[in-house]
């Protein structure tokens, strides 16, 4: 299977690439990883991706979209070389637009209004009015181990929004229902609004609540909050600008991700809680921006919070390259550290080559455990862009740490059509 819709992805893209309505990429990757102190670690990736979005085919009224990532690994584990393949298929649909107004999708495709719930496998039916718009889906949800199809993971819902002409204003309400085999999973309803008050005030709200509950076989109905995102922003000027927000929803769960344990880390302790955010353009080239977060989680011995700064110059002079420098403090209920972070970048001949470097030292004191851990990250770029939409890219990741040294190098070839 895998082969064989790799091969017709492939033989799609030129019948398409004539039309002016296409937008896709494919990419090709070879990694090569090496640790000294973790033989295990050590692997021969290649990674393919294609993503496609092409409308009204031949003028019709049918369109495609598709993003999928296959994945090729040969590594080493208990001193025996081993492989692997994987297909991740994160968006493969075929929409039919009825008419102006309403517009059927079958395949995997996560809806706008429904993003929460993520990518959504069956059928989807969207209706447009003046201001208003509904719709209703049915199928299933992807398998939560490996992505794949699963049928026993069976969804329904219906949604609807109103927003202003321009867009400024909307306001979307949702209820689902999922499934997990034969008994009910989740009753959810989510709410979500979002309005330009001004040309400097802005805010976005988005909520989500239980109707569901099933302890030792006894169900009942319940209205419980179980995630809520809130952001204001406010620009007095075209150089300053302010912003917060306050963030429960859940952790987010990746299926790919090239950040290290300690990044995963941090993010995650400060993704929730209460965020604000302040960015000063002080002059042409020059950037600085302020952040702070504090989180208190029912459970924790103590009260969590983070704090950054960064300045950035676009055009550093007679180097005439762009730098960033931030540094980040964490304190939270199990660990304190900080991270210092450079990155810098620079294009040559018009554009056509791109250099950069990132450097990051990470410094955690496990609170509980009273240890630490300290990694250094390097990583460089080396991207050469041609006229034809295609692009080379050399890269190293470098990570050092006390037990263990680990070093990845990739090569991708990009094709943009």
């Amino acid at each position: 299977m895998f082969n064989k819709l790799i091969i017709f992805l492939i033989l799609l893209v030129p019948i398409l690439n004539g039309q002016d309505n296409v937008d896709g990429r494919i990419s090709i990757s070879s990694f090569s990883n090496y640790s000294e102190g973790f033989s295990e670690r050590s692997a021969l990736r290649l990674k393919q991706r294609f993503s496609l979005d092409v409308r009204n085919i031949a003028d019709s009224k049918f369109s495609f979209t598709s993003y999928i990532n296959s994945d090729y690994r040969q590594y080493l584990r208990n001193d025996e070389n081993l492989t692997s393949r994987h297909l991740n298929i994160y968006a493969l649909a075929l929409c039919y637009d009825i008419n102006n107004k309403s517009s059927l999708i079958i395949g995997r495709k996560i809806n706008p209004v429904l993003s929460n719930i993520g990518a959504i496998d069956g059928l989807q039916y969207n209706r447009n009015w003046e201001k208003y718009s509904g719709g209703i889906i049915l199928g299933s949800r992807p398998d939560f181990n490996d992505y794949g199809y699963n049928n026993k993971l069976l969804e329904a819902g219906i949604y609807g929004s109103r927003s202003s002409i321009d867009k400024s204003n909307q306001i979307s309400l949702a209820l689902t229902q999922q499934m997990n085999g034969n008994s009910i999973d989740r009753r959810s309803l989510y709410f979500s609004h979002q309005n330009k008050v001004s040309d400097k005030f802005r805010y976005y709200l988005n909520g989500e609540f239980d109707l569901y509950k099933k302890i030792d076989s006894v169900v009942s109905s319940s209205f419980r909050l179980t995630g809520l995102y809130i952001s204001t922003t406010y620009r007095p000027n075209k150089a300053l600008s302010f912003s917060s927000s306050y963030n429960s929803r859940k952790n987010i769960i990746y299926y790919e991700t090239f950040k290290s344990y300690a990044e995963q880390l941090f993010n995650d302790e400060t993704r929730h809680g209460i965020r604000t955010r302040i960015n000063w353009k002080i002059s042409r080239y020059i950037y600085f921006g302020l952040n702070s977060g504090y989180r208190f989680k029912k459970g924790d011995d103590r009260s969590s919070y983070n704090y950054s700064g960064s300045i950035s110059h676009s055009k550093l002079p007679l180097l005439n390259v762009m730098s960033r420098l931030t540094v980040s403090y964490l304190r939270s209920n199990y660990l304190e550290g900080e991270i210092v972070d450079f990155y810098i970048s620079k294009n040559l001949f018009s554009g056509f080559l791109a250099v950069s470097s990132n450097y990051k030292n990470i410094d955690y004191n496990y609170t509980q455990s009273n240890s630490n851990h300290k990694q250094q990250l390097l990583s460089g770029d080396l991207t050469w862009q041609l006229k034809s939409k295609l692009s080379f890219t050399l890269s190293y990741y470098g990570s050092i740490e006390d037990e263990m040294d680990y070093n990845q190098i990739y090569f991708v070839v990009t094709q943009r059509f």
